[in-house]
């Protein structure tokens, strides 16, 4: 049986109290959305089952400190803090999904998690690490990025010096 909720993920343990999975996962682009990383990890260990599998994929702490708009993939800027802990506030221009859409509010609000904070965090929260994977590629266009072949976005063929653009983590419960 399949089903698919939608719910604040702080919500989840009274939506879903008692429930476990065998695979839990958290998609691309969502911990930047999330202020508090420890209680995330603790409510996605909650629900996976003993031998069950978490996995995340997420663009890179290191992708989420670099400035927007950039002079070239070869003179990277930083912009944001790549250890986090403040909250970030952006003035709304529609959304990531449709930038022309009209969204009823002001603001945004995101925060960055460094790769630390998200791996300790799972661990804490019962979590054994079976892969960390840093990834050269991003699954969405960034201005200092190139389409690749395969759909996905990195720094232009054959260019020295790049940094990691998103990452896997693959965790068991034992």
């Amino acid at each position: 049986m399949s089903r698919f909720v939608a719910s604040n993920v702080y919500d989840l343990p009274g939506l879903l109290a008692g429930e476990t999975f065998d695979v839990v996962y958290t998609s691309r682009g969502v911990l930047g959305w999330l202020p508090d990383i420890p209680r995330w990890a603790e409510i996605v260990s909650t629900f996976v089952k003993p031998g069950g599998v978490f996995y995340l994929l997420e663009a890179h702490p290191v992708f989420w400190a670099l400035a927007e708009e950039q002079a070239s993939p070869s003179e990277l800027r930083l912009e944001y803090d790549y250890w986090g802990g403040e909250t970030l506030t952006f003035p709304v221009e529609g959304s990531y999904a449709d930038p022309g859409a009209d969204v009823d509010a002001e603001v945004e609000h995101g925060w960055n998690h460094s790769l630390g904070e998200v791996v300790t965090s799972l661990a804490r929260a019962g979590l054994r690490l079976e892969l960390l994977d840093e990834k050269d590629r991003l699954y969405w266009p960034a201005d200092f990025l190139v389409e690749r072949d395969d759909g996905h976005f990195g720094f232009p063929p054959g260019q020295v010096g790049t940094v990691p653009l998103s990452y896997s983590v693959r965790a068991r419960r034992a």
